[in-house]
């Protein structure tokens, strides 16, 4: 099992993202980066590690990829998963091969899926 997770010094998450697997897991502990708020530690041959939290966080540790585009401001999307696009109010739904819940994509986001819309802009 791999395991992606945001790097800690000194107490402090520092926004280095990498993954660890079980194999390299020392031990993990709780850890409180601010008052009543309670995560996971993790202690490994490669440093020690937390989980990611946000949205987000999970998008500057996935947008490393090219494909990894941020659609609107609650949701990004592997684009090579989308199918195909159409208009919704000013912006537009993307769709999934056999998935049943599409995303909604802001205006200003349209370009990333244009080429997908299955219907006029």
């Amino acid at each position: 099992m791999e395991l992606l997770g945001v790097r800690v010094e000194n107490g402090r998450p520092v926004g280095d993202f990498d993954t660890f697997t079980i194999d390299d897991l020392y031990f993990a502990e709780t850890f409180s980066p601010k008052a009543n708020h309670l995560l996971p530690l993790f202690h490994t041959r490669k440093g020690t590690f937390t989980v990611l939290t946000t949205l987000d966080e999970h998008y500057v540790a996935f947008s490393k990829y090219e494909f990894i585009k941020l659609l609107d401001s609650k949701n990004f999307a592997n684009l090579n998963n989308i199918t195909h696009a159409e208009p919704f109010g000013r912006g537009a739904k993307a769709y999934f091969n056999d998935y049943p819940l599409p995303i909604t994509v802001s205006r200003d986001k349209k370009k990333y899926i244009r080429h997908l819309m299955t219907k006029g802009l």
